[in-house]
């Protein structure tokens, strides 16, 4: 995706008078970097929250976006939970395409099968095929891993 060049498009050349061009300022300057930094990937935080609002979990997450690609890992700590709720949060900082069936790889704690759903994400049990209670995960921490594509 080509930059957007409305600042440049304003910007009138200097004829060699000192009369005649525009004068570079910290405004016309930060609109430039505005734009790269648009264009390019810089890791964020964001931090989802669990759906069902169980208490005592922590999540943290980092993400780059990249045009319409997004790449993100998500790290959950699980208190001791006896909730039979599913594994459901909300927040991802931007929302998958619809109908783009995204998953994220878990890369640590007990293994289960995470999926993205628009802006948020959740857990089932591939061997039961339902969504995986928040117990399943009980005193846990949880890596996760995911690039998915943007609406």
């Amino acid at each position: 995706m080509a930059l957007d060049r409305a600042w440049f498009d304003a910007l009138v050349d200097d004829d060699g008078s000192n009369t005649v061009g525009s004068v570079w300022n910290k405004t016309q300057i930060d609109a430039l970097l505005d734009s790269v930094d648009a264009e390019l990937g810089f890791v964020r935080s964001f931090f989802p929250v669990e759906h069902y609002g169980q208490a005592g979990i922590n999540v943290d997450g980092r993400y780059v976006k990249f045009g319409r690609l997004v790449i993100l890992q998500v790290t959950i700590f699980f208190p001791t939970v006896t909730s039979g709720n599913v594994t459901w949060f909300d927040g991802l900082p931007v929302a998958a395409h619809t109908g783009i069936d995204a998953g994220l790889v878990q890369g640590r704690g007990k293994l289960h099968v995470w999926q993205i759903s628009g802006a948020s994400f959740y857990a089932y049990d591939p061997v039961t095929g339902t969504n995986a209670p928040l117990s399943a995960f009980s005193g846990q921490q949880i890596i996760l891993s995911a690039a998915y594509v943007t609406v």
